[in-house]
């Protein structure tokens, strides 16, 4: 028997919880994993690791769309990785992926 993906729907900010997984975010803004998981990897990005998991809390993941709400292209340039080299240049976080 096949598993069936459930599709979560958010439909006011007091229905998002409280954390936030991969998965969790791409159903909320509607876009692919692969996108999701680059934007975990940002240098500027506030997550949370239990274990192995990384999760966002939802306050840090909508005030990080606040900051960056003129300045998301990134995210689908082909200049990505300027924009990585910026990122970790300019902070204070050693190790941080992009």
């Amino acid at each position: 028997m096949e598993k069936k993906q459930e599709v979560m729907e958010y439909h006011s900010y007091d229905e998002v919880p409280v954390m936030l997984s991969a998965k969790d975010i791409s159903a909320l803004l509607k876009m692919p994993m692969s996108t999701v998981y680059f934007i975990f990897h940002a240098v500027d990005f506030p997550t949370v690791t239990i274990g192995t998991r990384k999760f966002a809390r939802k306050e840090s993941l909508f005030r990080w769309i606040e900051m960056h709400e003129n300045d998301i292209s990134y995210l689908v340039s082909a200049n990505a990785g300027e924009r990585c080299k910026e990122l970790k240049k300019n902070s204070k976080q050693k190790g941080r992926k992009c």
